[in-house]
């Protein structure tokens, strides 16, 4: 699989310049062409996130997103909008750092599931924190309803603790994670 990223810049709260870039893995260095949709995703004060979606086209190394110049400036940007790309997402910084902020007011499960699931794939390629990313589920997951996406969080929170939690800190990090677990059940409605 490739590896997309999205990058940009802003000015007056608008984007100045989006960028995709693409890379291969060492052993099968091909880069593909792909057609995909980003998400520019912006938190509001009294709702759910606002999502634009913009087409891109990526060929080779790279390419500007012409469409996306000029929209309001975003605070994530998820180079994989519907999951049509056949790809691994990279988030880049400050994407990744709106993503607590942002994850439980996207309204669309795909886009939610899919942010989750990079995330993930980001902690196994040694490109995000295991130990972040459990703190992500200990805060944001017990907000979350899909079935699915509780059910794919969970599961890779085990294999986290099992394999990429740090041998010292794991048995620190798993009592942190039942005891966040046992607090989001007592919080449940009765008979829930």
């Amino acid at each position: 699989l490739n590896t997309i990223e999205a990058s940009w810049t802003a000015r007056d709260g608008q984007v100045e310049r989006l960028q995709l870039t693409q890379e291969a893995p060492e052993d099968h260095p091909t880069l593909r062409p792909h057609a995909l949709e980003l998400a520019l995703v912006r938190a509001r004060p009294d709702g759910p996130a606002e999502v634009d979606v913009v087409p891109a086209r990526l060929e080779g190394a790279e390419a500007w997103v012409q469409a996306a110049v000029g929209r309001p400036a975003p605070d994530l940007v998820f180079p994989n909008h519907g999951d049509h790309g056949y790809a691994r997402v990279l988030l880049v910084p400050p994407s990744l750092a709106a993503v607590p902020h942002l994850g439980a007011q996207v309204a669309d499960p795909l886009l939610r599931q899919l942010l989750w699931g990079t995330l993930w794939e980001m902690v196994r390629s040694s490109r995000h924190s295991s130990l972040a990313f459990l703190e992500l589920v200990r805060t944001r997951l017990p907000e979350e309803r899909d079935d699915q996406i509780l059910v794919a969080a969970l599961d890779a929170s085990r294999v986290a603790l099992a394999r990429y939690v740090p041998e010292e800190r794991r048995m620190d990090e798993t009592r942190r994670f039942v005891a966040a677990a046992l607090d989001t059940l007592e919080g449940l409605p009765a008979g829930d």
